[in-house]
């Protein structure tokens, strides 16, 4: 479960919640994030060769992280908005996507990462600015802040591939 509070495109509230580990995930805009009462705080792993990065268990099945396997650790694992809420936690240090995501399925997730310390944008760097008419995302970036500019220069040639978003397959 993934919700959101939108305002002028950014979000001031996320709440994300994993009933199957009975995990509550959440965060307001300058008040920090949170599992439960522990408050988040994003890992501190500098290198991304020492990475875990978490991906999505349907894209590592495709053989889409095949060509990232010597790059650093990777955990398959299900729901990007709680693979954004185990980054925020420390218990991973990045997590991308290639494939086009919804907004509402990552909302919460940004501002609980970006509460505990950490980065979520666009494949190409840019901030992600919510409640647009074209709801559908190219796809993401999210790390502890440390690692985004080494990410996003491994992701660079294959961005520049990738086929236009169809705003179609967005509602």
């Amino acid at each position: 479960v993934s919700i959101a509070l939108i305002e002028a495109g950014v979000p001031l509230l996320g709440v994300a919640y994993n009933p199957i580990q009975n995990q509550l995930f959440w965060a307001v805009r300058g008040q920090g994030a949170w599992c439960g009462r522990r408050r988040l705080h994003v890992s501190r792993t500098e290198r991304l060769a020492e990475a875990t990065v978490l991906a999505s268990r349907s894209e590592t099945k495709r053989g889409e992280w095949r060509d990232f396997a010597s790059l650093f650790r990777i955990r398959p694992t299900g729901s990007i908005a709680y693979k954004l809420s185990l980054l925020a936690s420390g218990e991973a240090d990045a997590s991308f996507t290639l494939v086009p995501k919804n907004e509402w399925d990552i909302c919460a997730g940004t501002i609980i990462v970006e509460e505990a310390g950490g980065m979520v944008t666009s494949l190409t760097g840019q901030p992600v600015v919510f409640n647009q008419p074209q709801t559908l995302l190219r796809g993401l970036v999210a790390s502890n802040g440390l690692l985004h500019a080494q990410i996003l220069r491994l992701l660079a040639a294959r961005v520049a591939t990738l086929p236009p978003v169809d705003s179609r397959k967005s509602r």
